[in-house]
């Protein structure tokens, strides 16, 4: 399996924070990119502007972009050897870590309930959760639906890959749930 990472900025214009402010037709311009596939993606802030990062199984598909509402910084190609067992690296996940039990409600997770489902997760690694904090919920209005929102959790930390292939799977599957409106993507950075 090959991963491609590719960043964005939001333009500052009508239409860059137009797509910045809605997170239903954010959803449908980068499930547009994934060309079919699976995708995972998140918000952030860069040097204090908003930024899209993306991962797609293929060469992200830029045809469908919305004109002048992103500008694409780069494109990175990920695959699982770059990974090395014994390596430590630095993550961040926002994630929407909740439990599941059949016949009841969803329940949000203490911050240290979502710290040791996530280290369940995140198979192929030992996980050290040095941060973790909520953020504010996503709130989500689709055309066709009730609005609703997700409890939203964000963890850093310190993780040694311990075998890179099932490790490399959860990558590329991602974490927890709200993964269409961007929650779940695992980001990982060597420590220097």
């Amino acid at each position: 399996m090959t991963l491609y990472l590719s960043r964005f900025f939001f333009e500052k214009n009508p239409r860059g924070i137009g797509l910045l402010a809605e997170p239903h037709a954010l959803h449908a311009v980068v499930r547009a990119m994934g060309g079919g596939g699976r995708y995972l993606y998140r918000v952030e802030s860069v040097r204090g502007s908003p930024a899209l990062l993306v991962q797609t199984l293929a060469h992200p598909d830029l045809t469908g972009l919305p004109e002048g509402a992103l500008r694409l910084v780069g494109v990175k190609r990920l695959e699982s050897f770059l990974f090395q067992e014994g390596t430590a690296y630095r993550f961040l996940l926002q994630a929407n870590l909740v439990e599941q039990v059949k016949g009841r409600p969803l329940r949000l997770l203490s911050l240290d309930e979502a710290a040791e489902r996530a280290k369940g997760l995140i198979r192929g690694a030992e996980v050290k959760v040095i941060h973790a904090h909520r953020l504010k919920p996503l709130k989500v209005r689709r055309p066709e639906g009730e609005p609703f929102s997700l409890d939203v959790v964000e963890l850093r930390g310190v993780l040694t890959v311990r075998d890179r292939e099932s490790f490399f799977e959860v990558l590329g599957r991602g974490i927890g749930r709200g993964k269409a409106y961007g929650l779940g993507l695992l980001s990982v950075a060597p420590i220097r």
